[in-house]
């Protein structure tokens, strides 16, 4: 159970249709703008470039007759410049022409859509932008930027003349505010501006905008000293939320929780943006795929426009639109940094700059800032939690991210706490040794060790919990649960139970992950164990840990496959009833986009009572000598390449995704760090095999399945990839002719 307070602090609004497919077109009404901003990316270009009524009707006219974009739910039309409220007449025309020409084609966006207007505001008080709010207001959004106290907005946000715009912006917020409930607002910071950031966004609470979507500007323009500004301003910001208690009245993008933490699965294979999919209207009629791309808006490299009123869009035009994601415009290091999280970029932008003109080059020339806020978030999250006595939501995203970049430290508080993963079939060297707990000391060296170089603790047994410490994720150990299993306050737990514990007694309602040990012969007690949980929960987690040793292989596959065939049929009835039973063996492969291996040395590690560090819990267990460092030390892992089954010889050419490949057991049979057994090999594909048939009757429709489904899995034709890599696959035969072959 995790006690959270409701906090506001961080969190943006959410847009307009979020929950549906919208289609956003900008009209680029004008090049003309009343101000001269010092950031903005259009002030060298030619002012004087003004679209024309015909120009936006025919834009119009293509955009509702394309049969492509009735994949949208809904359309955002929003109009920019240059200063868009310059050509009020123009925006009030092209409007009503929409809504005509929707009403005319009976389109389904005449039910779903919005007009947006982003402006400086100074011309918001004029009889024709008060008239056009009249007349749209039930569907208009309008965006005024105000960038925080006069000093910092009238050095950037200035007129023709050179004067600032401050004083006049400030007097239509009240009405802004009034008309559309409007309270919040995007603020830019730059070089120039830095030192006025803190003292801005409070400028902008007081005036009753509560939620500020800040950010520093994308280009090359940071020098040196800037990361110190930068730090200490965001300090000063943050000590400023917690001397006045405004967890839960304001916002600011700064200290989004999401800011820190590693790239997910999903966020590898989307693109940051609407590039692409959202289309710009230049004043010529030409489309591009949104205003950065525009000539008025790039320096470096002209884009090839996507089409224009007299030219049709050509598919080939956007393929590489339709294909941009993290993972393929990020550099290396920018895909493995464990605080990815919140670095943005701008697709227009990478193409400005890259060296030869191509979408796939990302700039990162906000790197170091980054850093500087994912610092200045983390010390602000964990004073939350010091004084709310709560898991902050830093914390909480932290540890429910699902991520390949994730880092784990297990903690091993007591000795004699019970093996909880694969190494549950080594025997232990520590059983002469006396029985050691970790000190506060220790643990509070821990704990700055796992803030400093972003690692999740994951605390093995509680006994040495730290005091005021919230959100780790724990790993309980019970006896016997007789009794309703008790679930701590603030952390996430997993409860660690041995299947002979597992009686007509146990309650376990409200468990949401166990961790199941047992022994190999133990596979009939195994079903039944599992299928009486199950009958008392909803939405269970289970991950199995099978002790192997001493076993005659090929009979302990033969009932292996028997109890994975009871397990199949038992999924299959949970999920159609919708309980939703996930075991990590069969379950795992259908979600996963990628290798899940333990992660043992090299995303993950662990550190024994005496404060040492090993590769794995059962590298202590075993080879308590073989240590990798201190906690003064810290870590020194020279064995990190062949620990990532992504760089092995065999793994790196396997396509199961949840494996059994564990570094100890490879270690103890291959005498290899990045080998496996050959029996790993085995039941790994012989699980893959099962959770292929789970994904048949997914895609046939079989089972109704919960979550999103986004791969098939293929038949594999052989049992063990080192077989394969030498030429032995058996080509001509099936799964089931390769175990009938092997006799298994």
């Amino acid at each position: 159970m995790i006690k959270k307070n409701n906090v506001y602090m961080g969190t943006m609004p959410v847009a307009w249709g979020a929950e549906k497919k919208i289609k956003n077109i900008t009209f680029s009404i004008t090049d003309e703008c009343n101000l001269r901003c010092t950031y903005c990316y259009f002030t060298h270009k030619n002012h004087k470039n003004k679209m024309t009524f015909d120009i936006a009707k025919k834009a119009v006219d293509d955009i509702l007759s394309d049969p492509s974009n009735e994949i949208f739910d809904g359309v955002i039309w929003e109009f920019i410049g240059g200063e868009p409220t310059l050509e009020m007449q123009l925006i009030d025309e092209i409007s009503d022409y929409i809504l005509y020409k929707m009403y005319e084609k009976e389109h389904k966006w005449l039910f779903c859509y919005r007009f947006m207007i982003g402006t400086n505001g100074l011309l918001y008080g004029s009889k024709e932008f008060q008239k056009y709010i009249r007349k749209h207001r039930g569907n208009l959004s309008v965006a005024i930027t105000i960038d925080g106290t006069k000093e910092k907005h009238d050095l950037s946000r200035i007129k023709k003349d050179g004067s600032g715009s401050y004083d006049e912006v400030k007097k239509v917020i009240p009405l802004w505010r009034k008309q559309f409930g409007a309270d919040s607002t995007k603020a830019t910071f730059s070089h120039d501006d830095l030192p006025y950031l803190k003292d801005s966004i409070i400028n902008l609470w007081n005036m009753g905008i509560k939620c500020v979507a800040a950010n520093i500007v994308f280009e090359e323009v940071w020098q040196d000293g800037d990361v110190e500004i930068y730090k200490q301003q965001l300090y000063e910001l943050a000590n400023y939320i917690i001397e006045n208690d405004l967890w839960d009245k304001y916002s600011v993008r700064f200290f989004d929780p999401n800011v820190g933490t590693p790239n997910t699965f999903e966020n590898m294979h989307r693109n940051v943006c609407g590039t692409g999919v959202m289309m710009a209207i230049n004043t010529n009629g030409d489309y591009y795929p949104c205003v950065r791309f525009m000539p008025s808006a790039t320096n470096n490299h002209t884009f090839t426009k996507l089409g224009s009123i007299s030219e049709k869009i050509s598919p080939d035009k956007l393929r590489a639109f339709s294909i941009l994601s993290t993972k393929n415009q990020s550099p290396q290091k920018c895909l493995e940094c464990d605080i990815a999280g919140g670095c943005g970029w701008c697709s227009g932008h990478n193409y400005d700059c890259s060296s030869i003109g191509t979408l796939f080059e990302r700039q990162t020339f906000l790197c170091e800032m980054h850093k500087a806020n994912v610092e200045v978030n983390k010390y602000l999250w964990r004073q939350y939690e010091i004084i709310k006595q709560r898991i902050s939501p830093y914390r909480y995203k932290k540890i429910t991210t699902i991520s390949p970049f994730n880092k784990y430290l297990y903690i091993i508080c007591d000795s004699e706490f019970p093996s909880h993963c694969e190494y549950t079939n080594c025997q232990s060297s520590l059983e002469s040794k006396s029985h050691i707990y970790m000190e506060k000391s220790v643990v509070e060296k821990v704990i700055e060790y796992c803030d400093n170089n972003n690692f999740v603790p994951v605390f093995c047994g509680c006994s040495s919990l730290p005091d005021n410490y919230y959100g780790h994720q724990i790993i309980t150990y019970t006896d016997l649960i007789t009794e309703k299993c008790h679930i701590h306050e603030n952390y996430f737990t997993q409860i660690l139970i041995n299947i002979k514990q597992i009686n007509k007694e146990t309650n376990l309602f409200g468990v949401r992950d166990i961790i199941l040990t047992a022994k190999a012969s133990q596979m009939r007690e195994l079903y039944d164990g599992i299928e009486f949980i199950t009958s008392m929960n909803f939405h269970l987690n289970i991950n199995l840990a099978i002790n192997e040793m001493d076993i005659d292989e090929k009979e302990y596959i033969r009932n292996y496959k028997i109890f994975l065939d009871k397990l199949l049929t038992l999924t299959k009835i949970h999920w159609n009833n919708e309980d939703y039973l996930n075991v990590n063996i069969i379950t795992s492969e259908i979600f996963a986009n990628t290798i899940r291996p333990c992660g043992g040395g090299f995303n993950s590690y662990a550190i024994s009572p005496e404060g040492k560090f090993y590769i794995c819990a059962g590298f202590y267990k075993l080879f308590p000598d073989q240590n990798i460092g201190t906690i003064d030390t810290g870590i020194n892992n020279k064995y990190i390449e062949y620990c990532d089954p992504r760089k092995g010889p065999l793994c790196s050419e396997c396509n199961v995704r949840h494996c059994r490949r564990c570094v100890l057991k490879n270690i103890c049979g291959t005498g290899e760090y990045h080998l496996p057994t050959e029996l790993q090999c085995v039941l790994s594909h012989i699980e893959y095999e099962f959770s292929r048939k789970l994904s048949e009757m997914i895609n046939c429709g079989e089972i109704t399945f919960p979550y999103k489904y986004n791969h098939r899995l293929v038949k594999n034709e052989h049992f063990d990839p080192v077989k394969k890599l030498r030429g032995e696959s058996y080509p001509n035969m099936g799964f089931d002719d390769v175990a009938k072959e092997l006799k298994i």
